[in-house]
Formats: structure tokens, sequence, C-alpha cells
């Protein structure tokens, strides 16, 4: 699944929104850019149920990648952003209740507290009303953010972008509040509206305030999965001496595709190193398969196959924890995970068929044997012959069923 890191962090932003009573029902939508494109919410999904392989991928123009659901309704106006505003990481619309309760009245919230800098000028402009989901919307909010970062669209809701989803989630929320305060502040009198050179100086000093912070994202947020007795958890540098030894085994070089004897050294190192990347890139998540009293025994990971919702299962374990069912364990929740975070629909595996153990694991957890692969696989200078086994989607709901 492309951009999974993304994908997962539009999840949280839309869960959060949702429980902050930002987005009542299934209203609103929130998006990210990708290289080629940007992702965004689907259409009448509650955030609440949202998982990253419900997030839609689609090109510059709204054209849908392979995902399972159709995008937000709203997708133009995320389009027309994107194109206009080469700054725009993220784009947030919610229908949060105050921000459209003052876009009824279809009026512009004047610079009456200082904080209506944040939406970069002395004004958060409403913009004409259209209808939702169309390229009229999607213009009249554009004119609307002319030299802004957020407006409000008539009747309708409110809009706010910004450099990194956190930062646009958090404009968006200030919105909401700023809109709350107006309105109080209407029924208590006339309210006082500061000068522009008031403003200028505020956007000046805010430039300036709060920490630094990464994009939506770029940060390690690989996933843990838990199981009756193991930790499945990202890899650490410190785990390089275990993963030195475990690996070095010759018994399990002999056992696996990958794993070279003798170990090189540094290998641990590298290796480790490039599982955030690949996890950000959608090409792979491996998890440290570890246990209170054990420690870091083993690894288990997918190999993903580019967005075509098919995946390759790897696993390997120490030999001083062999026989105590810590592979067949790994195994079932990654099956699990791939199949309910990254909507996969057929994972498959292969043993050589010098290893019986493998084969079992895999009966075990539920895979089908399709075949044996003659003299399929090199492994240094030998033709080795595999067993090869898969589980689709349907078959483990069936097992659920």
């Amino acid at each position: 699944m492309k951009h999974l890191a993304h994908r997962r962090a539009l999840v949280e932003a839309a869960f959060e929104v949702r429980s902050s009573g930002l987005s009542p029902g299934t209203s609103g939508n929130l998006s990210i850019r990708v290289p080629r494109g940007f992702l965004i919410t689907p259409s009448g999904v509650p955030f609440e149920t949202l998982v990253p392989a419900d997030v839609v991928l689609l090109g510059p123009t709204g054209d849908v990648a392979t995902d399972r659901m159709r995008p937000s309704t709203e997708w133009p106006l995320h389009a027309a952003i994107y194109a206009d505003r080469p700054e725009a990481e993220a784009v947030v619309h919610l229908h949060s209740p105050h921000a459209t309760a003052v876009a009824c009245l279809r009026k512009d919230i004047p610079a009456f507290h200082y904080m209506v800098a944040v939406a970069g000028g002395d004004s958060i402009r409403c913009a004409r009303y259209e209808t939702f989901g169309t390229e009229e919307l999607a213009l009249a909010a554009l004119e609307a953010l002319e030299d802004r970062r957020a407006c409000l669209l008539a009747n309708h809701g409110q809009v706010a972008i910004g450099e990194s989803l956190t930062e646009t989630v958090r404009l968006a929320r200030e919105v909401e509040d700023l809109s709350h305060t107006w309105s109080v502040a209407l029924e208590a009198g006339d309210p006082v509206i500061l000068t522009t050179d008031e403003i200028e100086k505020v956007a000046g000093k805010l430039r300036g305030y709060g920490q630094s912070e990464a994009k939506a994202g770029t940060s390690d947020d690989r996933p843990t999965l838990l199981t009756e007795r193991l930790v499945l958890r990202p890899f650490r540098s410190e785990d390089a001496p275990v993963v030195r030894d475990l690996a070095g085994a010759r018994e399990v070089a002999a056992n696996t595709l990958t794993i070279p004897h003798p170990y090189p050294e540094g290998e641990a190192e590298r290796w480790i190193a490039g599982h955030a990347s690949a996890f950000q890139a959608g090409d792979l998540v491996i998890f440290a398969i570890t246990t209170e009293v054990d420690g870091l025994t083993g690894a288990v990971g997918l190999m993903l196959d580019d967005g075509s919702g098919i995946a390759e299962l790897g696993y390997w374990v120490g030999v001083p924890y062999w026989g105590r069912g810590y592979a067949t364990e790994a195994a079932t929740a990654v099956i699990e995970y791939g199949f309910r975070d990254l909507a996969l629909q057929r994972i498959w595996a292969r043993a050589f068929a010098r290893n019986p153990a493998s084969s079992r694991v895999l009966e075990k957890i539920g895979m089908v044997h399709e075949g044996t692969q003659r003299k399929g696989i090199r492994k240094n200078d030998e033709l080795l012959d595999t067993q090869l086994y898969a589980i689709l989607r349907e078959d483990r709901q069936g097992e659920d069923e």
C-alpha cells in the first residue's frame, strides 16, 4: 500500500477532529499532499471507524488509484487548493458547529481578537455560497483564501490549509474557537475591531511563536502489535547486537532467503536503519518479535507489492527460541494486521522444501499449500525447491464467521 505513514497520520487526525467535536456525523474531510497527487478521507465513512486502507489516493485532477473507497465529494476543493497553493501540504474542511453558524451569516470575521491573524490577515473571509462538491465552490474558496490560510464557506463550514497536517488541524480548531468567541461578543454588544497595524504586529510575533515540527507522515509512526505472549514492535538501533547474534547463526541463514552467512559486520545496523523509510514508502512493514521474558527473539514482516493488495510474509526466529510457537503467534498477528489495516487481499509465503518446520507454521496460520516450485530459488550456489502457500482475505473472513 502506497504512502502508509501518511495514511496513518490522516486517520489519526480524522479521529482527533471527530473526538473533539469538530466534525459532527460524517461531515468534513481531510487530505495530505503526496508526490503526484494527494490522499483524502473517503465519502460517508465515520472518522472513528477509519483505517489506513480506507484513505483514497487521488491524482492531481482527481483520478482515483486502486483504493477500495470513493473519495470525499469535496475532492475538487482539495485539488484546486493544491494546484493553486504550492506551499499547502494539508487541507482540512470541517462543519465545526460555531464556524458553520457564523458562515450562515455570510459575513467575514473581522479583527475583533488578535488571534484572527493566524488565518493570515486582518479578517477570516467568508466565501460566497456555492453547492457542495462543485468546481464553483472550489473557486469561491480559492478567492476567499487569497493571501489567507483559512476561510469560511457560506452556509457550509470552514477550510484551513497549512504546511503540515498537525498545523492545519490546529488552525481549524483556532477558527472554530474564534467563531465561538465572535458569536458571544456579538451577543454582548458591539466588539471593538483592532487596526490593521496592530494585526500586522501580531502576525510578526506569531511567525516566531512555538516550536518547529515535522510534517505529517515524516515521523516514525510504525505500528506495534500485541498478542497473548508477544510484543511486535519496530526494530531499534540498540537491537543490532542481538540481531547479529541471532541472525548470524548458520541454522537461521540456511532456512532464509536473504540472510547471509557468515553475517557481515555492520549488516544488522544497515538492515534496521532502512526499516522506517521502507515503511513510509509503503514497501515493507517489519516487526521485532519480543517477549517480556526472552526479549528480542526474531523478526516478522510483510513485503508489499506496490498497491496491488498482495504481500509476502516473511519471518525468522533465533535458534534458542525454536519450538516455542513464537513464529506461529507472530505470523498470525501480522496477517490480521495486513487484512485489517492494509486492506490486503492476498498474503503469500514460501518455505524451503528442506525446512518442513516452516511449512507447518504456514499451515497452522491458515495458509493453503498452492504447490511446489522446483529449483525456483537460488541460495548461495544451490537451486532449492520451495513450497508456496497463501491465504486470501475471504479465507480469514470465513474463519471469523
